[in-house]
């Protein structure tokens, strides 16, 4: 893991000079490192001011599954990191010649992508104009349920068959996107709580 850390951060520096170490986790043989663009980070996205968003990188070592290596973009927000599809980031497996050499060109190659922090702000409006159809009517209401019940089930259904949590996105539309349908850049799983105004 000292390894990985050393050669993640190498790359960063090379690529992306203003990144900051932002956190790291260890959960059990799995070793997860968030680093953050300070020029990126926004107040403006959201109508509270205390919620600032910021891109980011995302990179992460499991030793004891076939995941392995994982390397993506993220977008922070006070509740969590929302890390990007597997399709936008990339992965790789332990077994293979040279896995520092392959390392250093994973990070590399996602060190070079950013956040379009636009893009974010636009979702966030998109999703902040969206009904969930909630009404006290009783039919209306019990309509809602049973559209997000098979919207919910149908999006957990997909994740399930990607084998990676990490997949799930939400559109304004209400399609799902998924790893099977990457059109979103970010997912809908926050991390645990974490504060952006250091």
């Amino acid at each position: 893991n000292s390894v990985f850390l050393e050669t993640v951060r190498n790359e960063l520096a090379d690529k992306q000079p203003s990144a900051e170490f932002f956190r790291a986790e260890l959960l059990g043989r799995e070793l997860r490192l968030y680093f953050i663009d300070p020029k990126s980070r926004r107040t403006d996205i959201y109508i509270d001011p205390r919620h600032s968003f910021a891109g980011g990188w995302y990179f992460s070592n499991r030793e004891d599954t076939g995941n392995a290596i994982r390397a993506s973009t993220c977008v922070y927000t006070r509740f969590g990191a929302a890390i990007s599809p597997p399709g936008v980031g990339g992965r790789l497996n332990h077994t293979g010649a040279d896995l520092i050499g392959r390392t250093s060109i994973l990070a590399a190659k996602v060190a070079e992508r950013a956040i379009d922090m636009d893009v974010v702000a636009k979702r966030v409006r998109a999703l902040a104009g969206l009904s969930l159809e909630f009404s006290p009517d009783r039919a209306t209401m019990e309509a809602a349920n049973e559209k997000w019940i098979a919207y919910l089930t149908a999006a957990a259904m997909s994740v399930a068959r990607s084998s990676d949590l990490n997949c799930l996105t939400f559109s304004p539309d209400s399609s799902l996107n998924s790893c099977d349908n990457p059109t979103d850049n970010t997912d809908a799983n926050a991390r645990k709580p974490m504060a952006l105004n250091r």
